[in-house]
């Protein structure tokens, strides 16, 4: 039997359910957040959703971050 491969959808139109692949076109709004800006071409609907990121920083940023002013002295 053969294997059908599922596909992730990013995003389901809220007027109709089709799910859609990728968006229109992002735009970063920060480095943690993305608006993606959707068009569903069954229905026409419009819509955007925002992302959020997490950013990950390295064990030198965090302490450089919270903990330089007691290194300092």
């Amino acid at each position: 039997m053969a294997k059908t491969a599922s596909l992730k959808f990013a995003a389901e139109c809220p007027h109709c359910k089709v799910p859609l692949i990728e968006p229109e076109w992002s735009e970063a709004v920060d480095r943690q957040q993305t608006i993606n800006f959707w068009h569903c071409a069954v229905c026409g609907f419009n819509f955007e959703t925002i992302n959020s990121h997490i950013v990950q920083s390295s064990r030198t940023d965090f302490i450089d971050k919270y903990f330089s002013h007691h290194l300092a002295a």
